[in-house]
């Protein structure tokens, strides 16, 4: 296990809280990684009470390039405080972020991302493409479609659709990441509002090739919740994405307001008609339904 701090071009932050049952293949993936330099490897657990952290250990000698580091933590603290830490202690050029419960699925993964930063110098994050799988239906979805092509997104765009979608598909300059103003990291903080921030200052790249999942399940920090509970944030947390990003994306700001008041109108509308439908074929009232067709 490596504990120093040192440079390295290349850091990879895993982020874990309670991940036994998924890090293991976010391990295979990163220890299959073909590399030909050592990479830093941060572990920021957020006070894992699970075997999350032994699963890791058991890791991290399979990859002679991979030099782990563990953040220490005895209590959780939150994803967004997590991340602001694991952030601060990355030596690498560029950064990029594994998250326990997700997994990589191409082994040039890190170098191939490394690359394009390497070629394109005024690029301060890119991102790539992605499958979504969901844990209950054991089912795979591509993001958005498949291509070798990549496209530049402004702040304006991403407000309009997140689509990024993830960290783990991610790979950040530092120096972008450490000049993030530091109120970010004192509210909550997704991978949405960093990438807009990211793109005030230099461009973002996508990439359409998918080379990573991200996994849905119960147990996840934003996949566990409803699609009207996922709505509700999103809308709770616009005001204060708009006030530091100094207003100004007020406009664009507003209509994803708008839209996010419509879909959890509409969700509570479909919700209510639910309802109704229960309360109408209830076991007595489709008995009684049931004889008007005998």
């Amino acid at each position: 296990m490596t504990t120093s701090k040192s440079k390295y071009k290349i850091s990879v932050i895993l982020v874990t809280y309670n991940h036994e049952s998924y890090i293991d293949d976010a391990m295979e993936s990163l220890v299959m990684q073909e590399l030909n330099m050592p990479v830093e490897v941060i572990v920021a657990d957020d006070g894992s009470s699970d075997k999350t952290l032994k699963k890791i250990n058991s890791y991290d000698k399979k990859n002679a390039f991979l030099k782990f580091r563990y953040l220490k933590n005895e209590k959780n603290i939150g994803v967004t405080k997590n991340y602001q830490r694991a952030i601060a202690e990355c030596s690498g050029e560029y950064v990029c972020i594994l998250e326990g419960d997700d997994y990589w699925i191409h082994i040039n993964k890190i170098l191939t991302q490394a690359d394009f930063l390497d070629n394109y110098k005024k690029v301060d994050l890119v991102a790539n493409n992605f499958f979504i799988k969901d844990s209950i239906s054991k089912k795979f979805y591509l993001h958005k479609y498949f291509s070798d092509e990549f496209t530049l997104l402004s702040s304006e765009m991403l407000i309009n659709e997140n689509i990024i979608g993830n960290f783990s598909s991610c790979m950040y300059r530092r120096s972008a990441l450490i000049n993030l103003p530091p109120e970010v990291f004192n509210i909550t903080s997704y991978d949405w509002i960093i990438n807009i921030l990211i793109a005030m200052n230099g461009l973002v790249a996508f990439n359409y090739k998918p080379i990573s999942v991200y996994r849905l399940h119960s147990g996840g920090h934003w996949s566990s919740l409803k699609s009207i509970e996922k709505l509700t944030l999103q809308l709770k947390l616009i005001s204060s994405y708009n006030k530091i990003t100094n207003y100004s994306f007020s406009d664009d700001f507003r209509i994803v307001t708008n839209r996010l008041k419509r879909q959890i109108t509409l969700a509570k509308m479909k919700n209510i008609y639910i309802l109704c439908l229960i309360i109408k074929y209830s076991p007595k009232n489709i008995k009684q339904a049931l004889r008007k067709f005998v």
